[in-house]
Order: C-alpha cells, then sequence, then structure tokens
C-alpha cells in the first residue's frame, strides 16, 4: 500500500516547491521508514523464532532491553539502526551472534544507500536551491576573483561592484539571452514587454517600432547610471554605442579650436583664454526619454561632443554591433533608424553651424542654437534654473578636474559654419575669469589623459564610495496631488548624506552606520552563542551576566529605533528612499517583528507574572524546592511550565537571519577572499550548528533522565560545567561527522531519541558540507585550477599527437603568458557589463605597465581608441631560440616587444660557411621597439627572419584584425597609420644613432691601437694624423675617442692599392657600393631600423677602382682630405687576417 504513496504525490502540484527540497524529505520520509522496519526486524531476531547455541547470546539480553519497556525497546532498536544506517556506529549496542551479525550487515548495505542518497540529495538541494541567490553570489564571487587576480585598488573595485550589482538588479542575474531566445518569437516577445513594460514606455524611439525588434534590443541593452558631472561618452572617440537616457538630462559639450577663438571674441581679455582646445560650448541636450552617442556612428567617424551628466542619469546604452544586427535583421526597423539618424545629424549640423553665445543665466558658452532630442531650438527657449538644465551648477568634482593632469587632444574640425562667430546682438562681453569660473572653474579636455603615470586608481581615502558619490534621494515632503488623475507626486532631489541627517535620516552607507552594523554583528554572534550556552546547561544568572543582557538589549533596542530613520534603497528605480512613512513601511515588510521579537522581554514578562501566581523557585544547587500554594505537584508542574517558558529566550537567535547582510558588510570592508571567507562562514555555520546540537544534548539529559543514569555519569560524575560543555560539543560532533567513536553514548530512550534525531539531521549536515566544501576548494585559487586546467587539456593534446618536447614547451610557456594576460576569468563579459568610462578605468589599470612598453600608445591621445586598439593585440610569448618569423615567410602579424630581447638576422651565400649560407646579425629588438612591419606594411615577404634571445614576450597586431579595424573605423585605421610612422621613424632614428656609436667605437679601438699609430706594416703612412696631446687625454681616459671621431666620421672614399692583386676586406657590417668618386647611391632600410647593416659578403676589391663605405647620414659636408693626412692604403694582400679591414 505504501507504492499507492507514490500516485498521490503526483497529484500535488511541485511548481511552487523546491524537488530538491522535496526530494530531501521525501528521502528522509522513506529513511525513517526504512528504519522503522529494521529496528523491528532488529528486535524480532531475539525472539524465540531465532535458534542460538548455546553459547551464544543475542544483543537485547546483553545489554539488558529484554525486560524493558516495549518503549525502551523499539527506542534502542531504532537507535542502533538510525546509527548503522547514518555510518555513525557508535558501538554501544551490537550483534551478539552469527545471524545478527548477518542481519547487521544487511542493514549496513541498506544503510550505505540511503546515506549515499542522502549525500547526494544534499548536494542537489544545495546546487538547486534559491537558483536566484546561487547565480548571484556565482557571479559576484568570480568578480571579486578576477578584481583580486588584477590586484584592483580597493576604490575602485567598490565602484566596479556597485556597477555591476546595479546590472544584475536592473537585467538578471541569469545568462538572459540564453534562456529567451530559444522561446518562440510571440512568447519572447511577451515576455519581454512584460519584464521591460516601463523602460519601453520610457523611451519615445521604440514606441512606435515593431515588437520584434523592440525586443531584440531590450534584450542587447545594457543598464547602468551616472552621477551629476560624470562624462559619458567622450568628444573624438569612438562612436561604437547608442545610449537611451531613462532618468535625467544630458548635455552635449564641444571642444576644439573653433569654441577657443570664439571665446576670445566674446571676452575682454582674450589672452587668458586657453590655447588646449578645452573651453567647453554647450551644444545640445538630451531629456528624458531621448538618446544620443548616434552622431558620428553610421558615418564611422569619431564623436563630436562630449556627453555629460547634468544630474542623477539613468541609462540603457547597446552597442554598435548589436544594434547594426537588429537592424539588418529587422529591415524595415532599421531603414527607420538610419533614416531617423539621418534627420538628426542634420538638425546637429545646423546647431553647430550657428553662433556662439554667453548665456545671460549663467555664464556659459553655448550655441544660439541648440540641438535638443533630434530637433533644433534657441537657447534662448531653454529656462536653465528650474529645468536641470543649469550650466553653472559646480561639484568638487570639476574644481578637482581643474588641477588634475590631462593631455588635450586636437579634434579634428566639426560642420559648424566655420570660422570665429561675431558678437551676437544683446550678448554682453565677459572677461576670462568669469568665463571660466561659468564653466566650474574647471578646464577639462575633450578626452582624458592617456598618461599611464598620471593615471591614479589608487585608494586614497577609507570611506565608501557609495557614500562619496552624490546619489537621489526620494522624498516626500512636499507631495501634492496632481490635477490630473490625482495621483500622488514624488519629488526626487540630490542629497548628500549631510543633508539628510539635517533631516533626521541615516544613510545607510554612510561609514559609521558601516561600523555600527558591524558591531551589532558581533554582538549578535555572542547572543546566538551565550543564550544557548545558558539555557542548555542551566547557567543561573550572575550580575556579569545581567548587566551584558542589559547592555545588548539596550544596543538592539536602539538598533531597532535608528532602523525607523533609515533610509533604503530601492534598486528598481536606483534611489535611495527617505520618505520617513515609506521607511516604517519597508521595516516593518522585512525585519521589525524578527528585531522586536529578539529583544522584547516575553520570557521575563512570564516569569515575572508567573512567580506572581504564588509560585515561587528557589534554585539549590542542582535541587530545586518547590514551595506554593498549589503543594507539591502543582509546584513541579509550575517548575517544568518555567523552564518551558525560558525557551522562549532562544526568539533571540532569529536575529541570526540578519547576520548575512552584516557578515557581508564585513566582506567587503575588509575585502577578503571571497571563497576564502564563504569557508570560514561554513565552518563557523557547522561549529554553530555543534554548539546548539551540544547544548540541547545535556538539556535533554537534565530535563529527562535521572543523573545517575545521564550520559554524563559514564563519563565522569564530577565534572564542571566547562567540562560538560566540552563533552557535549564533543559527542555532537563526533556524531555530525558520523565518526561516532562510542566512549560517548546514550543511556536513556529521551537520549537515544534525541541521538536519532541528530544522527539524522547531522548526516544532512555532513552532506551540506561536502556540497560547499567541494565548490569552495575549486575557488579559493580559481586562477591556478583554471590554468592548469587549460595546460593540461593542451598537454594531454600535445602528447596525443606525439609533439615533440620543445615545442610542447614553448606552447605551455605562451599559454600562461596569454592567461596571465587576458585573465583567466571571463574579462570580456565583465567589461561589457560595466559603464564605458568605469570600464576603461578598470581596464588601464588592468594593463597599465603594458602600454607603457607599447609605442604605438605614445602616439595615440583617445582612450577610447587605445582600448579599441589594445583588445585588437594577441600577447604572445616564445622560448629561448625560438623563430618569431621567418625569412621570406607571408607576413600575417606586426610584433610589439614589451619584455626580453629578439634578435633580427640575415641569411646571405658565402663559400666559407660550411653550408654555404652565413647567418648575419642586423639589429636587436628591446621592448618598447617593433618589428615584423616591413613585409606587412609593403606587402611583400620577410626580409629576414626574427629569433627570442631569453624569453620574450610580445603583443602582435595580425592582418585580420588590422583589416577589421580599417572596415569599422576609418579614422582609426588612419590614426593607428600615423602612430605606426612615428614609432618606425623613431625606431630608426635610435637604430641610427646606436649603429653609428657602436661602429665609431669600433673603428676607434682598431685606428688607435699602436701599430696603427706608428704605421702601416710595409711602410704604409698613419691612415690618421692626432696629436700627442690628444693621444695622452685618450689614454688618460679624459677624452674618449668617440669624441673626436663621432662628428667627423662621413661619408667617405678610400683608394684601392695601384699594385699587386688586390685584395678582400669584409666590411664588418657596413654597406659597400661601387662608386665614382663623390658620387652618392641611395641606401635602403632593412628591418629592424637599421640601414647600415647588410651585405656581409666578401666584395673583391680591384686595383684602381673606388670604394665607398656608408657609414652615416652627414651632419655636415666634410670631405676625407680634412681627417687623412694621405689615402693611400699599404699593398698588403690579405688585410682581413689582421681585422683592419673591420676599421
Amino acid at each position: 500500500r505504501v507504492m499507492k504513496l507514490g500516485k498521490f504525490m503526483k497529484n500535488i502540484d511541485m511548481d511552487s516547491i523546491n524537488p530538491a527540497a522535496f526530494g530531501l524529505v521525501s528521502l528522509l520520509g522513506k529513511i525513517v521508514f526504512t528504519g522503522h522496519l529494521l529496528s523491528c526486524f532488529w528486535y524480532f531476531m531475539t525472539g524465540d523464532t531465532v535458534d542460538l547455541d548455546d553459547h551464544e547470546t543475542e544483543w537485547a539480553t546483553e545489554f539488558g532491553i529484554k525486560n524493558s519497556t516495549l518503549g525502551e525497546k523499539y527506542a534502542t532498536s531504532f537507535y542502533w539502526t538510525i546509527a548503522t544506517m547514518m555510518a555513525v556506529g557508535y558501538g554501544d549496542v551490537y550483534a551478539m551472534n552469527s545471524k545478527e551479525r548477518l542481519y547487521s550487515i544487511f542493514a549496513q548495505l541498506v544503510g550505505a544507500v540511503s546515506f549515499g542518497a542522502m549525500i547526494a540529495t544534499v548536494n542537489i538541494l544545495v546546487a538547486s536551491s534559491d537558483p536566484r541567490a546561487r547565480a548571484y553570489k556565482s557571479k559576484m564571487s568570480e568578480l571579486k576573483s578576477y578584481l583580486k587576480e588584477r590586484n584592483v585598488p580597493k576604490a575602485l573595485a567598490d565602484n566596479v561592484k556597485v556597477a555591476f550589482k546595479y546590472y544584475m538588479a536592473k537585467k538578471s542575474v541569469f545568462t538572459e539571452n540564453d534562456l529567451v531566445m530559444d522561446l518562440p518569437s510571440s512568447i519572447r516577445t511577451e515576455l519581454v514587454k512584460q519584464a521591460y513594460e516601463v523602460d519601453i514606455e520610457k523611451i519615445k524611439y521604440l514606441k512606435n517600432e515593431d515588437d520584434a525588434y523592440v525586443t531584440y534590443i531590450m534584450l542587447s541593452l545594457k543598464p547602468f547610471n551616472c552621477s551629476p558631472f560624470d562624462v559619458i561618452l567622450e568628444q573624438n572617440d569612438i562612436a561604437d554605442e547608442v545610449v537611451f537616457l531613462l532618468r535625467g538630462t544630458v548635455q552635449l559639450l564641444h571642444r576644439g579650436k573653433d569654441v577657443d577663438d570664439a571665446a576670445k571674441v566674446l571676452v575682454d581679455d582674450p589672452e587668458e583664454i586657453p590655447e588646449d582646445n578645452s573651453t567647453p560650448c554647450l551644444v545640445g541636450i538630451v531629456t528624458e526619454g531621448g538618446f544620443f552617442g548616434d552622431l558620428g556612428l553610421t558615418q564611422k567617424t569619431p564623436r563630436v561632443a562630449t556627453y555629460e551628466a547634468q544630474n542623477i542619469c539613468q541609462m540603457l546604452s547597446i552597442s554598435r554591433n548589436d544594434l547594426e544586427d537588429a537592424n539588418h535583421m529587422y529591415a524595415l526597423s532599421g531603414k527607420n533608424f538610419n533614416e531617423e539618424i539621418n534627420i538628426r545629424y542634420a538638425a546637429f549640423s545646423k546647431a553647430m553651424a550657428s553662433e556662439m553665445i554667453i548665456s545671460e543665466e549663467n555664464g556659459g558658452m553655448c550655441k544660439s542654437e541648440l540641438f535638443m532630442d533630434g530637433t533644433v531650438v534657441s537657447a534662448h527657449s531653454i529656462k536653465f534654473t528650474n529645468s536641470g538644465l543649469n550650466l553653472s551648477m559646480r561639484s568638487e568634482r570639476r574644481r578637482a578636474d581643474r588641477n588634475s593632469p590631462k593631455n588635450a587632444y586636437s579634434s579634428p574640425d566639426v560642420a559648424s559654419g566655420g570660422g570665429v562667430p561675431t558678437m551676437p546682438s544683446g550678448i554682453k562681453r565677459m572677461n576670462s575669469s568669469e568665463l571660466l569660473s561659468s564653466r566650474g572653474g574647471g578646464r577639462r579636455a575633450s578626452t582624458p589623459s592617456i598618461n599611464i603615470d598620471d593615471l591614479d586608481t589608487s585608494n586614497h581615502s577609507k570611506e565608501s564610495p557609495n557614500y562619496k558619490r552624490k546619489k537621489s534621494f526620494k522624498t516626500r515632503r512636499n507631495s501634492i496631488i496632481s490635477p490630473v488623475d490625482g495621483e500622488k507626486l514624488v519629488e526626487e532631489k540630490d542629497e548628500t548624506p549631510m543633508d539628510l541627517l539635517r533631516r533626521g535620516i541615516i544613510d545607510p552607507n554612510m561609514p559609521i552606520k558601516v561600523k555600527w552594523d558591524m558591531f551589532v554583528g558581533v554582538l549578535i554572534v555572542f547572543s546566538v552563542i551565550v543564550v544557548p550556552f545558558r539555557l542548555g546547561f542551566d547557567v543561573p544568572a550572575t550580575p556579569t551576566s545581567t548587566a551584558q543582557d542589559i547592555v545588548i538589549d539596550t544596543i538592539f533596542w536602539l538598533d531597532l529605533v535608528t532602523t525607523f530613520r533609515c533610509a533604503f534603497e530601492d534598486v528598481e528605480n536606483d534611489i535611495l528612499v527617505t520618505v520617513p512613512k515609506e521607511i516604517y513601511a519597508n521595516y516593518f515588510k522585512t525585519w521589525f517583528f524578527i528585531d522586536f521579537f529578539s529583544v522584547f522581554p516575553i520570557a521575563e514578562i512570564v516569569e515575572y507574572f508567573m512567580k506572581k501566581s504564588s509560585v515561587s523557585v528557589v534554585g539549590v544547587g542542582n535541587e530545586t524546592a518547590i514551595d506554593g500554594a498549589g503543594g507539591g505537584d502543582s509546584g513541579l508542574e509550575s517548575l517544568a511550565l518555567l523552564k518551558v517558558v525560558r525557551l522562549i529566550r532562544l526568539l533571540k537567535l532569529v536575529r541570526l537571519l540578519k547576520l548575512g547582510s552584516y557578515l557581508e558588510k564585513i566582506e567587503e570592508e575588509f575585502n577578503i577572499n571571497p571563497a576564502a571567507f564563504e569557508l570560514i562562514k561554513l565552518l563557523i555555520t557547522v561549529t554553530f550548528i555543534a554548539h546548539m546540537f551540544g547544548c540541547f544534548w545535556f538539556f535533554t539529559s537534565v530535563q529527562t533522565t535521572d543523573p545517575a543514569d545521564a550520559w554524563y555519569a559514564d563519563v565522569d560524575d564530577t565534572l564542571d560545567i566547562q567540562d560538560k560543555y566540552i563533552a557535549s560539543l564533543y559527542w555532537a560532533f563526533t556524531t555530525m561527522t558520523t565518526v561516532g567513536y562510542g566512549d560517548i553514548t546514550a543511556n536513556s530512550v529521551s537520549e537515544k531519541w534525541y541521538a536519532v534525531v541528530i544522527m539524522m539531521l547531522g548526516a544532512t549536515v555532513f552532506g551540506y558540507i561536502l556540497a560547499n566544501i567541494a565548490t569552495l576548494m575549486g575557488q579559493l585559487n580559481a586562477r591556478d585550477s583554471r590554468v592548469n586546467e587549460s595546460i593540461t587539456a593542451v598537454a594531454e593534446y600535445l602528447s596525443e599527437k606525439n609533439i615533440s618536447v620543445g615545442l610542447q614547451k614553448n606552447i605551455k610557456t605562451h599559454i600562461r603568458f596569454s592567461l596571465s594576460c587576458k585573465s583567466v576569468f571571463d574579462e570580456y563579459s565583465i567589461m561589457k557589463k560595466l559603464p564605458t568610462t568605469l570600464a576603461r578605468k578598470l581596464f588601464y589599470h588592468n594593463h597599465r605597465d603594458t602600454l607603457k612598453t607599447i609605442c604605438l600608445f605614445d602616439h595615440l591621445k583617445s582612450t577610447g581608441v587605445i582600448m579599441y586598439v589594445f583588445n585588437m593585440l594577441s600577447p604572445a610569448q616564445f622560448a629561448d631560440g625560438h623563430e618569431i618569423f621567418k625569412e621570406n615567410s607571408i607576413p600575417n602579424d606586426v610584433f610589439f616587444v614589451t619584455n626580453g630581447r629578439a634578435e633580427v638576422v640575415k641569411s646571405v651565400r658565402s663559400a666559407d660557411a660550411p653550408d654555404g649560407i652565413e647567418i648575419i646579425h642586423c639589429a636587436d629588438v628591446l621592448p618598447g621597439q617593433i618589428v615584423g612591419y616591413l613585409g606587412m606594411l609593403n606587402n611583400t615577404v620577410h626580409r629576414h627572419s626574427c629569433f627570442a634571445r631569453g624569453y620574450v614576450s610580445v603583443y602582435y597586431l595580425h592582418v585580420h584584425d588590422l583589416a577589421t579595424i580599417v572596415y569599422d573605423h576609418p579614422f582609426v585605421s588612419e590614426r593607428l597609420q600615423e602612430a605606426l610612422g612615428k614609432c618606425i621613424h623613431k625606431q630608426n632614428e635610435e637604430f641610427k644613432k646606436k649603429t653609428l656609436e657602436e661602429r665609431n667605437k669600433k673603428f676607434a679601438e682598431i685606428m688607435f691601437s699602436e701599430s696603427n699609430l706608428l704605421g702601416l706594416e710595409g711602410g704604409g703612412r698613419p691612415i690618421i694624423k692626432i696629436s700627442d696631446d690628444e693621444l695622452a687625454s685618450i689614454a688618460s681616459g679624459k677624452l674618449s675617442p668617440e669624441t673626436i671621431l663621432t662628428p667627423k666620421l662621413t661619408r667617405f672614399s678610400v683608394q684601392a692599392p695601384k699594385s699587386g692583386k688586390g685584395g678582400m676586406i669584409r666590411p664588418g657590417g657596413l654597406r659597400i657600393h661601387p662608386t665614382q668618386e663623390g658620387g652618392e647611391k641611395e641606401e635602403e632600410e632593412d628591418e629592424g631600423g637599421s640601414n647600415e647593416c647588410v651585405s656581409p659578403v666578401m666584395q673583391e676589391v680591384q686595383p684602381d677602382s673606388d670604394v665607398s663605405l656608408v657609414v652615416s647620414e652627414p651632419s655636415s659636408p666634410m670631405k676625407l682630405d680634412t681627417l687623412l693626412e694621405g689615402n693611400e692604403l699599404s699593398s698588403r694582400s690579405n688585410w682581413e687576417e689582421e681585422g683592419i679591414g673591420e676599421g
């Protein structure tokens, strides 16, 4: 008949029940039922149905159960069964004969299956309980691990976590597209319309578009918010996203030479106007429901204005790629969008062509016609004072920006009508200080500084970033009833925490409030430890403990009262609610009753009234004397009732539910490793559970068992309260962890039933521990775990393909380096969820050292361009001797060396070489230099080879990525080409200078040798004439040879011997050109930047021929006659043997 329960269970609606939780409850029921059957048959074997030999006995007789009551017999049998099934096995009850041992084996097998099923079910329960909370915790844990891996400063890390939480609150903790995109179109559309109904209503452009198009757009949007004066999008940056404004006001500020020129006309002292293109001019406004960032998007040009938040703004952004996909998939809506963009661009161009004026209302520069939500409006028609558009608003942020180092970027001219505007009628002149003051005292450039050394991402403040950030506080101090629909209107205002304190409202993110919460959390931990201990061991009150209770309760009461004046965050609308009535309502719906009943003295009140009813309880040692009107039995009943009443004090433990939020603040405050913190919390949780089990283990014995028969009497009846507590805690841990030593066991029926319950709960806790430990151990060192996982997979693949050991080593080296540069975590996904400005701060922190070593970024002045180009680069590392690229191969990459040394070589034919090929050193490529560019830029094969000398780290730009840049952002490719040209030119100059110095030094060593100074072998005259004073200065080290020769050494010719067969000279890396006297020959550039390092071939010099040694470009015309006394060389036939030919 038990099987019929299955049919009954099928009729239960399981949609609202957690399947894993229901499965655990169902499993516990099955285990209890199975244990019931096994325990009944276990005792059944002690009856007459089982024949025993004369020397055998049975367990019931052995352990004195045979003549006990039925209840004790069943309790003992069930106790043995559960101890066997849960793998505890205390050893206080066990089989005494062969038949019982066989039955025990069967029970152990059943128990092993049951215990394993319980562990598995708990694992599933842990994995599936509250999926949203687990997904949230998983994503936050990964984010924290990523921030820790990148060593992000606390201030920046806190801002990233705040933005990430906002994204998940507004979007979803789940991967939304994976869940939604597989649904039928009609269902998906209906789902999105319901989920984002409010946002869709706010976005004006989407109201008349196709539902499917709106659905795709909404699923691609990224929510974020900004504080007043935050820069949202930068002028001259890549136009790669469109932003929809849900709340607030955004102003368009244009900076450039045209604005500076206009400012000089409009002020009395034009010489005070800076020439750094930093003077802002208001050219447009975006209001709620509008969108921006589209100007330059379809034209693939840089942005022509900076978009700055004028107040608290909530926005949704969509990337250019997602928008193009949507316009391509839904062609009609895409056509409408492009038409809208063209209309908006025309309106913006008209506004830019209007004259510049100075507003009389706020003193800021602006266009006489402004671009506003796709239309052109007169600047005089806009009221700046009451609409949140006041250009004269100030902030400490602006004043700080004035003193911060910035690198201004000269933006290309926009379609603005050109020329310097004339003074408009009705506009007063101002001096430059007034104009600068109208901009908040700051001169912010159109792009942020890209000086990596000046970039500050450190934490210079102990305050929380939430506390410093101006937030929008929702108030109803001036609530009015709308005359239209009777709705109550809400005033939203930007306030600081100090503004709130003046109104008697507490900001929950104030540092002192955070510290208070942490202090309250410590008191909660103290309470949940002390209360069970005092109840379980009946600890009498002392003056000290009474004072502690009074102080703690007073603090809890104070916390309860202050919570009524503590604002709370409305995550949905991203505002801090400060309306007292709403605070009260929110508190009553959340934590009030838990806080109230945990601190209200219910037990004390009941005790007081019980004593009032003439029942007095006087404790004398372990004995209690009862003296009451009701007689002895009545006194005992009152005593039992009083002990039950005292259990009401356990209500204080419900405050433990609030501990989670306090612990989260502790984790954030001290920046603890999330996995380590979770492990600590797990151990504390298990310890607290064991503490509870141990306290009530003793409580059960004291309340139900005679002291002589209690478990502690078997241990030592002289134990003090401290030793009893340790023994109880010891028993709880041995039971929970299924160790079950058996030195402390249950004696009475009540103890056995309590042990049965704890064994089953303990098995559940044990499964919970295993489930969490398995997850946490992988997160404790997540980075190393993921790196090792990747390396192991690659190693197995290489082994499968029988790859050589050397190549395997190189591949593993590259993978480790690549993972260290790009992060083992999903960095792209994290960056994609952050606001653009915050993502760039994080980007600069992560790669600031690398950016310094890539010369390309020294010549790019836009943060957006730098980030875009850097993301196109790929890291690589080569081991010593590994070939970076090969001569005569097709070029695919340009390499930027960031660490180590690479050598550029060229192979030439040589009769002296063993294999007929000689490898000649051409150049060394060091950190900060480029290699591999000649073939790609000239569309030819590599003319050289490049090898790593030691470990070499590089970032390389692939030809396909270069083509993507050219197609997606033509202006970026132009800037990139210009930057590459500057890098190559600078590198060539450095190579020329270095090569010239090295060769001059070598030339001086040869020519200043004693034999050469005295004269050449065979009677030749000295090649260089030098005075004795100069020689003495060189010998003493006062004057270096380079000092004499470097300014003199130029292009010159030497005449070969007039007699003999001529000779062979090795030019030592210098290019040799047969030439006429005084003739010139154009030099050819080589890889690495050096144009001297080429032909190493032995050149035959015929008699009476001239040889031109190309050394460097002359700094001034200079003939050989001015350096040499004579130009006739000796008639030696084998110059290279003595090394003279090298000179």
